[in-house]
């Protein structure tokens, strides 16, 4: 069986220190983006999507192929790369696609947008009377 993951030689180190082994994490999850990297400094992950403001949920997300097109015609097809989460290597579109036979770009724009969407984290404002409260961002 392949493993995903950063275990490695932590078995090693487990058995020489006495810590507990590291258990390989199985989910499907593993196979999702670590990331996607433009080469434009000027564009972000929000900007290949045709739709990114208008969308109600994540799996709505329409790339923008001819702005990924454009790109990676710009920068020898290497315009946006997807971050493999099986290595620290950098795929192109295609790349991505012959081994993950998913859209890498629209997988990260899920993720991101969940986040965007209903957000981690509070942040702090004044309450009608001037008093610092803190309030949830996101939806939950």
């Amino acid at each position: 069986m392949e493993t995903f993951g950063c275990c490695g030689d932590d078995d090693k180190a487990a058995e020489e220190t006495g810590a507990l082994p590291c258990i390989e994490f199985e989910g499907e999850e593993r196979l999702l983006p670590r990331g996607v990297q433009i080469r434009d400094p000027s564009l972000q992950l929000s900007d290949l999507f045709t739709n990114w403001d208008t969308a109600k949920i994540g799996l709505d997300l329409e790339v923008d192929t001819a702005l990924v097109a454009l790109l990676n015609n710009t920068y020898g097809g290497r315009g946006v790369l997807i971050g493999d989460p099986v290595s620290t290597n950098l795929l192109t579109v295609d790349e991505w696609r012959a081994k993950f036979n998913t859209d890498g770009i629209k997988l990260e724009g899920v993720k991101q947008f969940f986040r965007k969407t209903f957000g981690p984290g509070v942040h702090a404002q004044l309450d009608e009377k001037g008093r610092k409260v803190f309030v949830k961002l996101g939806k939950y």
